[in-house]
Order: C-alpha cells, then structure tokens, then sequence
C-alpha cells in the first residue's frame, strides 16, 4: 500500500494506538502439501493457556507444494546492482563485505559488468562465484546490496527459524548432495536462517525433476495447525459465542457440546471454525493464471485477505489500495491490542507506509500469507513469526496496529 493510503488512516482517528513490534530488529485451488512438524516432547504438541476462545492445542508443520509445483522457468538471472556508483567503488563494497582476492579478481573482469540506461551499475555474477562465498560474507554483501532499491525487487528471500532448519530440508527426496548445498548457502539473519541463491543453486541440479524438488524443499512454509480441546469442563456457550463472532455458524454449539459429551472430551480443527473464505483459503497455493473471478488469486494480498475475512465471496476492491482504505476508515477503528476473532493487525514500516495485514484468530494466531507473490499459501501462524520471517524475507516493519471491524456485516 501507499503513503497515501496511510494517511487516509490516520487523517480521520488522529492519533492511533501503537503497538510495537517486540523484535529488535485466486486460479483453481491447490492446496500445499504437509510435512509433520519436529518430534519435540508430546510429538511437538503446545497446550495453550485458556481464553474465551477455549483451550488450543498447536503443533507446527511445514507446507509444500503440490507435487507438480517448484516451477523453475521464470527465475531471474544473477544480478548485483550498484546504483550509480563506479566499478571502482562496487568493487569497494565487496571487498568490505569480506570478498576475497581471488574472488575479487573473477569478478572484476569487464564482461560481468554493465550500466543501464539510467546509469545503473550492475553486476551479472557466476554462479560459480556465488556459490564460493562463505555464509558470513553472504550475510554482509546481501545486507549491503538491499540498500540499494534496484536489488529489491530481484532479492527474493526464504527464511527459517535457526531451530527448525532440520525441519525445513527434512524427506526432501533429494541426493544428499543438494541438501548439503542448501545448507551451504544459508546465513544468518536476526534468529534465522535465509536462503537466497536459487538461482545459482539450480544451476548445478542437472535434471528438471531433481530441481523441482529443490524448489519444493526452498519454499516450505511453516504453518500451524491447531484444535480446539473441548473438555468436559468447558464452557459451551462462551467458546461458540467467541467463534461465531460476525456470522451465524450453522451448528457449532450443537457440535461442541456433542464433544463435550465424550468420556475426556474431543478436538476440533479451528480451521472448521472460520469463515468460509479463510477455510476454502487454507494452505491454498495462488496462481499467477488464476482467472479474476476466483479466490486464490495471486495478487491477494494479506490486505485483501483480511479485508474479506469475514465474506462468503471476496470482494475484489479491495486489491485497491485507495477503496481498502475506505474500508477501514467506515468499518474499523483503532485498538490497543486485538482481542476477538477477526480483529485486524495491519504491519507499517519506518514510512509510516502500510506494507502487510494479517487477521487475529486466538491465542497469538494470525491468519495471513507471510508474502503477497505467487507460491506462498495462506497458513495459521504466531504473530511474532509472522514479524520475524516478514522482516527477513520482505522489509523491516517498525510497527504494527490492531483496529476491530464493524460487526453489521
């Protein structure tokens, strides 16, 4: 979104409510593919603390896609850009990031280098010469080359929390080998790992098949799926009045007190308690394809995502940034913290610019995609994970804001 979009924002409320973020720092429908989550005490099962919502019970697993999925035809090629800097001075900034001499020299020959018409310098590096840099100079070379807006666009990074990195490469279907240069080509960044040479990896994959799998091992995602513990204990009437919030749920109560009846109790997916659009939605992988008229299209972003939460057809406006803010000037107003489901977490950067919403379920579960481009699914997620990977992956996020919307839907 734009600027001006924030300021349609904040012009009507004044002041809004800031909540800072605690880190430092629609085509047919395919749905990703799950991979169970690490084997951690109680096979990686967490038992949250009772709300109104009732008592989740979260396990965390990493998404694929689909078995035909990992297109690898239109990946752009290796390229470094310099703004409009002299090659004496690009080749300055490499050697501050820990290039070696020898890397250097491979590097500094004539061919690789060329200006564009606005006098852009840029670098069309080897694959060879991507693949020899050691992770710490990939760390500091790539935190360099994204200050430079022409980079933005082209960097396109995957990211995974340090302890879930064996998760991440794990029943991949590929030789050792690959998994090996995989690992190779992570680095560290602010408590993850990232990935971002696929390029230059494919490279050495000599069949197409092999490099699907690649592709399908880079893009996992992590997700998390939760149910809802109905004990006999529970509190019927509270748990279905927190989650028919906004609609009328044909058949829920009658469902959890059924559960409630068992000897123990019994689970349900909360997947089967969100709206209509978020359930058809989940794990769902967007097509660039995809006609206008469906759901998961590819240009749906968190924005549009959480706009329509509460919808039974998407309302395709709200790809418009102008008509999105209108939205959220006559339906939401600002909150200190969201509280019920559908509340809306909107993510600004230090421009104040809105870059990314999310929808609040329960607990400290969002509803979103991590990213607005084609191949990323639409999961459950912790907020503070959704800040972490969005940070990494797309742009640092100063703040974030809850705003609750209208219930007269």
């Amino acid at each position: 979104m734009s600027v001006a979009l924030v300021a349609c924002l904040v012009g009507p409320w004044g002041m809004l409510a800031v909540w800072w973020v605690r880190s430092s720092v629609p085509g047919q429908k395919v749905n990703a593919e799950l991979l169970g989550g690490l084997p951690v005490s109680d096979r990686g099962v967490i038992r949250g603390k009772p709300g109104p919502w009732g008592q989740l019970e979260c396990s965390t697993v990493f998404t694929e896609l689909p078995t035909n999925g990992g297109n690898t035809d239109t990946l752009p090629p290796n390229r470094w850009a310099f703004g409009k800097a002299t090659r004496e001075a690009a080749l300055t900034v490499l050697r501050k990031a820990g290039v070696t001499p020898t890397q250097l020299q491979t590097l500094a020959r004539s061919e690789a280098w060329k200006a564009d018409p606005d006098g852009v310098l840029w670098l069309h590096p080897s694959a060879d010469s991507v693949l020899s840099l050691t992770a710490e100079v990939r760390a500091s070379l790539y935190s360099a080359l994204e200050q430079i807006g022409a980079n933005r666009p082209l960097r396109k990074r995957y990211a995974c929390a340090v302890d879930r990195v064996d998760e991440w490469c794990r029943d991949s279907g590929l030789p050792e080998q690959y998994v090996r240069l995989f690992r190779h080509l992570l680095y560290r960044r602010d408590g993850y790992y990232v990935f971002e040479d696929l390029s230059s990896a494919l490279s050495t994959i000599p069949s197409p098949q092999l490099q699907r799998l690649f592709v399908r091992m880079v893009t996992r995602q992590e997700s998390i799926m939760a149910n809802l513990v109905v004990l006999p204990s529970s509190d019927v009437e509270q748990i279905s009045a927190y989650w028919e919030v906004g609609r009328q749920s044909k058949g829920l109560k009658e469902l959890l007190r059924a559960l409630r009846r068992l000897p123990g109790g019994g689970k349900v997916d909360v997947t089967h308690l969100l709206p209509p659009l978020a359930r058809d939605l989940m794990h769902a992988v967007p097509h660039d394809s995809a006609p206008t008229s469906t759901s998961a299209r590819a240009d749906a972003s968190g924005t549009w995502t959480s706009l329509n939460f509460f919808l039974a057809v998407p309302d395709q406006r709200f790809l418009d940034p102008i008509l999105a803010s209108k939205e959220l000037q006559s339906k939401y107003t600002p909150l200190e913290r969201p509280k019920r489901l559908g509340d809306l977490i909107v993510f600004m950067d230090a421009n104040n610019n809105i870059v990314h919403m999310a929808t609040y379920l329960a607990q400290d579960l969002v509803f979103s995609r991590v990213g607005d481009a084609s191949g990323y699914c639409w999961v459950i997620t912790t907020l503070d994970s959704l800040v972490g990977r969005f940070q990494v992956e797309h742009s640092p996020l100063r703040f974030r804001v809850a705003f609750s919307r209208s219930l007269q839907l």
